[in-house]
């Protein structure tokens, strides 16, 4: 009997990186609809919306998939 190599998938994407703390992005990815460059991780969110942030007023895409889990 034939077996299949098993292959080690990597579902992380290096690509994501939050753009307030830097680190990469793990979990759920909100992404400024206003501001398509702009996305943060789940910890740095609540900054992204506050007072003195650029963004308080936009509406974020909330984007989960096999990138972000």
């Amino acid at each position: 009997m034939r077996r299949t190599p098993l292959v080690k998938v990597n579902l992380h994407n290096a690509r994501l990186r939050c753009d307030l703390c830097q680190q990469d992005i793990f979990g759920p990815e909100f992404r400024c609809i206003a501001c398509p460059a702009f996305a943060v991780c789940l910890r740095c969110q609540p900054l992204a919306i506050d007072e003195g942030s650029p963004h308080r007023t936009h509406v974020f895409d909330i984007i989960m998939d096999e990138r972000t889990e």
